[in-house]
């Protein structure tokens, strides 16, 4: 008689990263839609995608640093900010070189995301100047750096 040891597989992490993955990727295949012939000044879509990619990334992080998804859920939510906060407590910056002007740029991008500002028309997103949006290109090296530096570390506790 073979007797074998319970084993414990943790994909959800591993499932967070690949979503993040999807996300980043349909980012960066973003073509806006011309509207009435000339191309419209500003669509959210851009934005949401890769910060939903960031959130996942941080989120996937999180739990890997036994954070339990009740706790993610309850007390992170889908702010940016307070997710790499608690990462950063929790040691990411052992993995993933998060400058201050990246940190600037997530908590810019928080202040519409968090609010849901890159999901819903509203008059406050209309009269939110420009200066308030973040940094598309800081926001995308993060996304990317995310990933590459968190996908092993994922698949590795997965096994």
């Amino acid at each position: 008689m073979v007797e074998i040891p319970p084993v414990k597989v943790d994909l959800y992490p591993t499932a967070f990263m690949s979503y993040a993955q999807d996300f980043l990727a349909a980012y960066r295949c973003y073509d806006p839609i011309e509207s009435s012939s000339r191309a419209r000044k500003f669509s959210p879509a851009q934005h949401y995608l890769v910060c939903r990619s960031i959130e996942l990334s941080l989120k996937a992080f999180l739990l890997l640093e036994e954070q339990s998804e009740r706790y993610i859920r309850l007390n992170i939510r889908h702010d940016l900010h307070k997710a790499l906060k608690k990462a950063k407590e929790l040691g990411i910056q052992r993995a993933v070189n998060i400058t201050d002007a990246d940190e600037y740029e997530i908590v810019k991008a928080n202040e519409w995301y968090d609010r849901k500002g890159f999901e819903y028309f509203s008059f406050q997103n209309l009269n939110a100047g420009k200066d308030t949006l973040p940094n598309l290109e800081v926001l995308e090296a993060v996304a990317k750096q995310l990933i590459e530096k968190l996908e092993s570390i994922c698949r590795a506790t997965s096994q």
